[in-house]
């Protein structure tokens, strides 16, 4: 059998790539590549950009440190478990960037890939590094549970809430640059 008969069933048997695959030649098709597309595309990012803004805000209201055991001081305790941001509201710009592009060009892949390190990142620093060991707050052992159990709840909601919110910023972002390219197209 010569190269091009076995060549040929094995083309067949691949599975083309579908619109759902993020990196298909037509989804490429939505690239910026006319002054109009380039119009959407930046309108889109700062739509995106100004609808993340109050996340930082929504986020860093969200009540991290719960009541105190009995015998601590409050604002040493309070100071112990405040979290700063290094770094996060930059994480936070470049992740709203990273989904809109994602949405504008149907990379559903690329969004997957970073819902997936970000969750795979979080738990390391879960298990390996946030863990609060019994009896760090209080000898009290329900006390004791009752304060790791609002501060790894609080943690977790907090990480859920600021990615779901640059998740629908990012689609705010979207939908704000398909309204001006309809717009735009029906001239």
């Amino acid at each position: 059998m010569d190269g091009e008969t076995v060549a040929k069933p094995l083309e067949q048997s691949r599975p083309a790539f579908s619109a759902s695959s993020g990196f298909s030649e037509e989804n490429m098709s939505v690239a910026v590549d006319t002054p109009a597309s380039l119009l959407t595309f930046a309108v889109g990012l700062i739509v995106t950009q100004l609808c993340g803004w109050p996340v930082k805000r929504l986020v860093r209201g969200f009540p991290l440190v719960p009541t105190p055991p009995s015998g601590v001081d409050p604002r040493a305790f309070s100071a112990a478990l405040a979290m700063e941001d290094h770094g996060a509201s930059r994480l936070g710009y470049i992740e709203r960037t990273l989904f809109f592009i994602g949405v504008w060009s149907h990379a559903e892949l690329l969004i997957g890939g970073w819902l997936a390190f970000k969750v795979a990142s979080k738990w390391q620093v879960w298990e390996h590094i946030a863990v609060v060991q019994p009896g760090t707050f209080t000898d009290d052992k329900l006390d004791d549970l009752r304060v790791r159990h609002y501060w790894g709840t609080a943690l977790s909601q907090r990480f859920l809430l600021g990615t779901g919110a640059n998740v629908l910023a990012a689609l705010a972002g979207w939908g704000v640059s398909s309204f001006v390219r309809s717009l735009i197209t029906s001239q």
